[in-house]
């Protein structure tokens, strides 16, 4: 009877053994599911940026060596055509990363050549097509804006484009657009105002008390920039007007991007340009006397010759 009784136990341990690695091998199989949804979800998802990325940073580089031969291993295969990626990816990572590229220092700023210049607009072009001309990279970007109004032609520029963040240094990457532009601002031989404008953040500590310091400082040395490209200092006028004079709603961020800019502004009259703001008859903007009222105040006798 004892062995009997063994021999059934045994038996019974023997079929439960069988059918434990059943469960096993489901959890096993669950998790390696779970593992390939996670992951072809991931690669469906990015599948689009990541390409975009690769085909970018192939022309790039294609661009960037395309100018040295290849070297000739004597297979007398050609070599492997260069890979070119569609305009509208390229577009699409310039557009999503300009910003950084333009205020990074010793990036590169694209700008019209002379010989695109010269080509576009013929030797007898005045100074204003010229200058529209060589900008007009930047002006694709939103980086620079040109206005002619009626008293002011205006060039306004990105504080992005010309400097750090809370800072009055030039980029030495935006050097080159002040000594490309300066030639041709000659040329008007007319008052030019340099201005600059923030917007309503305030400054925490630093070289500058207030916004107004900071913008009249970025004024200056723009106007610096200009006089060593080699514009007259007497034809220069720098100011700062902060916070105060916003063209966008400054509770954005893209508001407060087009709020912080520097206007160099080009009188079309010789005896206006240094007094109040050269803002001509728009909303909000420019609004400035004609050159023969300016010049009658200024002609005025002073103050106690006119007492009775």
């Amino acid at each position: 009877m004892a062995t009997t009784r063994y021999r059934r136990r045994d038996a019974e341990e023997e079929h439960l053994s069988h059918d434990r690695w059943l469960v096993s091998y489901a959890d096993f199989i669950t998790l390696l599911l779970a593992f390939f949804v996670v992951m072809y979800s991931i690669s469906s998802v990015n599948a689009g940026k990541f390409r975009v990325l690769s085909d970018a940073m192939q022309t790039v580089f294609t661009q960037h060596t395309g100018r040295e031969a290849p070297i000739d291993l004597g297979g007398g295969a050609p070599p492997a055509q260069a890979i070119v990626a569609a305009p509208e990816h390229v577009q699409t990572l310039e557009n999503a990363v300009i910003e950084d590229k333009v205020t990074a220092e010793g990036a590169r700023i694209a700008l019209a050549t002379p010989d695109q210049v010269d080509g576009a607009t013929g030797t007898g072009t005045g100074p204003q097509e010229r200058l529209e001309k060589l900008l007009e990279p930047l002006m694709k970007n939103d980086q620079v804006k040109v206005r002619d109004g009626q008293y002011w032609l205006e060039f306004e520029l990105s504080s992005e484009l010309l400097f750090r963040t809370g800072s009055a240094d030039v980029n030495e990457a935006a050097r080159p657009v002040l000594e490309r532009m300066a030639p041709e601002l000659v040329k008007f031989d007319k008052p030019i105002r340099v201005e600059g404008f923030t917007d309503n953040v305030a400054i925490a500590g630093g070289r500058y008390a207030s916004n107004w310091h900071l913008s009249a400082s970025r004024a200056a040395s723009i106007a610096d920039g200009l006089v060593k490209a080699g514009i007259a200092p007497t034809k220069l006028a720098a100011v700062g007007f902060g916070e105060f004079r916003p063209i966008a709603d400054n509770s954005t961020d893209a508001g407060r991007r087009k709020n912080r800019r520097v206007v160099i502004a080009v009188s079309k009259f010789d005896g206006m340009g240094m007094a109040g703001p050269a803002d001509d008859a728009v909303p909000g903007g420019r609004e400035e006397l004609p050159a023969r009222t300016l010049q009658r105040i200024t002609q005025l006798p002073p103050a106690a010759e006119m007492e009775p």
